[in-house]
């Protein structure tokens, strides 16, 4: 799945009101500890829309 995918789908679920942002945060945290570097490094401290 690519990162655009994975947005996409994020998107979504927050639309749908299945999930907020917090917890997609959350998801993302445990995403770059599993992976290495942290969210910010990863993103280079922009924020995904």
């Amino acid at each position: 799945m690519s990162a655009e995918d994975l947005a996409t789908a994020e998107k979504k679920l927050i639309e749908e009101g299945k999930i907020n942002e917090e917890q997609v945060q959350k998801l993302c945290d445990v995403h770059a500890s599993i992976f290495g570097g942290s969210v910010e490094e990863i993103n280079g401290g922009q924020t995904i829309e």
